[in-house]
């Protein structure tokens, strides 16, 4: 079983994603320093029980019921706000908004609010699918409507805070969950006949841990709920309303911290706030994965990240700070049928990923193992945080001009560390080997079945680093593959002379190479890696005449 929450426990930096668990917990943990800050991340709590099958539904013109919730009042100090929704940005507890640029997700967070939440992560998917998954915003419903109050639930917040231990943990998420949607359906909507279900409730969510003490340690974790953990709660397989809702995703009404008067205590010292904002697109992508059967790419038992900051189901759902969440990994759009890899042979121009004849290689080597190659072409400055006020400038980049929500970004690779090819190599024996046990995919640090063979020539992603700049553990921009690569260059140094472009090579003397997992030698060379850009160039050759069974090789 894999879990559906967001887990909380570790080092952070800026923003991972953590939806806390709704079936094994995992943690995940990104850092980044801003201002000499360390900024908090957002920790995967995963989700359980899923099954690592592409799903068989439609994932076309889906709907959403939005449900706005809010808790009885309160003054808890140990969670984040009073139980109701940010409707006055004059009037909140920390007086003036400690930053004078572009504020993310600002409020009012009314109905409008959340249907531009909607349209955000319509417009996510549309685009890193390539309009494989589709919303129908005009059928898809905010409730309560616009002139009406929020559901209202008769306890405080801390009357649905998950336990320490995982039963009440998931019964607490489950029960707000149920509430939530009983209340919809008793004023008479049609819960069942809506695709999917968002609960969101009034307060930040308990997803993101800390570089210091966690002053709200009692707000409500994100969570994917499915008919399993409902099950395990209430011991039916969803939620009579009369038809069965069998599940539906658990969010905050936002993530960014800086409306609140607990930014103060996390970061001590500081004045301006506004490069410490987090958007809520990135929670909402990473939980939606789940409900459409895009399987985790981390360590589900322990949280340890599996592709960095690369894919979305990883510590990628959080790039940009919330707003520019990681598209889904070549394997991950593969898998689910949304692209098709092209086998690559000799010289290569292959276009970037979010252009429109972006396509993803394919490079076989062996019965069991591949890998695919995509073009991405992040940001202008490689390893630049985000700067708000010059990303909603960008062409391309939408705002919702009634609630200020980021709604659409033209290209969701521009919150990676870099551009260049991402070089992925894919185990089938693993990925059947795990399936098999019901595990993970990723779940072995050692044997992962889908890998990032990162550039620099280290196996840093997921491992514990000393680096002093940057975060190799979660991913960086030497990861990539393009002319000029300082890592690669240290890492082979023997590639460097004669080689004024700076071209870069991936073959069996080179490190990382070409060899199968085994060790044996693929035959597979790339040569002539280009400069990143729309279109990067490379050559790709096959020693083999014919593919030969794992661990043979080619005499002549």
């Amino acid at each position: 079983m894999i879990s559906s929450k967001i887990p909380r426990w570790g080092q952070c930096g800026i923003f991972s994603i953590r939806p806390w668990r709704a079936l094994p917990v995992w943690v995940l943990f990104l850092s980044l320093t801003l201002h000499g800050q360390t900024l908090p991340c957002m920790d995967l709590h995963g989700q359980a029980a899923r099954t690592l099958v592409a799903p068989t539904g439609t994932t076309k013109d889906l709907t959403i019921l939005a449900l706005r919730v809010a808790f009885a009042p309160d003054e808890d100090l140990s969670t984040t706000g009073d139980g109701t929704f940010l409707m006055d940005i004059d009037s909140l507890d920390i007086g003036l908004v400690p930053c004078d640029g572009f504020l993310v997700d600002r409020p009012p967070h009314g109905v409008p609010y959340f249907y531009a939440q909607l349209e955000a992560i319509a417009n996510y998917y549309q685009q890193v699918s390539q309009d494989s998954v589709t919303f129908d915003l005009a059928g898809s419903l905010v409730y309560p409507p616009e002139g009406e109050g929020p559901i209202e639930l008769g306890k405080p917040m801390v009357g649905y805070r998950p336990a320490a231990d995982e039963d009440s943990s998931d019964a607490l998420l489950v029960k707000l969950f149920a509430e939530s949607v009983a209340a919809a359906a008793e004023s008479g909507i049609p819960v069942a006949s809506y695709n999917l279900v968002v609960v969101f409730h009034a307060g930040l969510g308990q997803d993101f841990a800390y570089p210091g003490l966690d002053p709200t340690p009692l707000d409500i974790p994100s969570a994917y709920i499915d008919s399993a953990m409902i099950a395990d709660a209430r011991n039916k397989y969803g939620v009579p309303v009369p038809l069965y809702v069998k599940g539906g995703l658990l969010l905050p009404e936002g993530q960014n911290h800086i409306y609140y008067d607990i930014v103060e205590d996390i970061f001590p010292g500081e004045t301006d706030y506004c490069d410490m904002q987090i958007g809520l697109t990135g929670t909402f992508a990473l939980l939606l994965g789940y409900a459409l059967g895009l399987p985790p790419l981390f360590d589900t038992d322990d949280g340890v990240t599996g592709v960095g900051v690369f894919g979305l189901m990883d510590v990628g759902s959080n790039n940009g700070q919330g707003v520019i969440p990681a598209p889904p990994t070549a394997w991950t759009r593969t898998f689910l049928g949304w692209e098709q890899a092209e086998e690559l042979e000799g010289n290569i121009d292959l276009t970037a990923r979010h252009l429109p004849d972006g396509k993803i290689g394919r490079i076989t080597l062996s019965n069991d193992e591949y890998f695919l190659v995509e073009n991405r072409v992040g940001p202008v400055q490689p390893g630049a945080g985000i700067n708000f006020d010059n990303l909603v400038e960008l062409a391309g980049v939408t705002v919702d001009s009634t609630s200020g929500v980021i709604t659409s970004i033209p290209n969701y690779d521009l919150g990676l560390p870099g551009s260049g090819l991402l070089i992925w190599h894919v185990d089938l024996s693993r990925y059947n080997e795990r399936i098999a046990s019901m595990q993970g995919i990723n779940d072995s640090l050692e044997a992962r079945a889908v890998t990032l063979v990162e550039a620099d020539g280290a196996v840093d992603i997921g491992f514990p680093t000393t680096a002093l700049f940057g975060n190799p553990d979660q991913g960086w921009q030497w990861d990539l593959w393009y002319a000029g690569n300082e890592g690669f260059f240290t890492a082979n140094p023997d590639r460097e002379a004669g080689n004024p472009q700076g071209l870069l090579s991936f073959d069996s003397e080179t490190r990382p190479s070409t060899q199968l997992n085994s060790g044996a030698e693929s035959g597979i060379a790339v040569s002539r890696i280009g400069p990143a850009g729309d279109i990067l160039n490379f050559v790709v050759d096959d020693m083999n005449v014919t593919r030969l069974p794992e661990g043979s090789r080619l005499l002549g």
